[in-house]
């Protein structure tokens, strides 16, 4: 069997860099909990945050995050990336919000506690996705 080494590595710079993400997220999400709002999840709380984050997350890095920045990096120069990237991930976290929101209904308004919440998770996920992205676009 002909593995081709670089796409392997592709693969999984790309996933390692999507958990990544997605674990800052959460990371933000207890950060803006407890900072913000002086609480603390209960534990099916938590788990219903990161299930559900994960069920919206992953296949929308798929279908909406890789896809864009693919398209970026070939029109952004590379100078210019480390900053307009973070940027690009930032306001796509809203798109996840979005499609959370249209699943569960439970997000309620836009501007709701919970979901300043998720915001805060999504938009963090997408700023080290953008960061990340930066970093590795031309060296994978």
């Amino acid at each position: 069997m002909n593995l081709n080494l670089g796409l392997v590595r592709f693969i999984l710079a790309h996933l390692a860099l999507g958990v990544l993400s997605w674990l800052v997220g959460l990371l933000a999400y207890q950060l803006v909990l407890h900072a913000v709002f002086h609480q603390t999840a209960s534990r099916g709380d938590w788990h219903a945050v990161v299930g559900m984050s994960a069920i919206v997350f992953f296949p929308l890095l798929l279908v909406a995050y890789w896809p864009v920045f693919l398209w970026l990096n070939d029109g952004i120069a590379a100078s210019r990336r480390l900053l307009v990237f973070p940027l690009v991930g930032a306001l796509m976290g809203i798109v996840p919000l979005a499609a959370l929101g249209g699943i569960v209904r439970a997000t309620g308004p836009m501007f709701s506690p919970e979901s300043t919440l998720l915001l805060a998770l999504f938009a963090s996920a997408g700023v080290i996705w953008g960061i990340g992205y930066a970093f590795i676009a031309d060296r994978v």
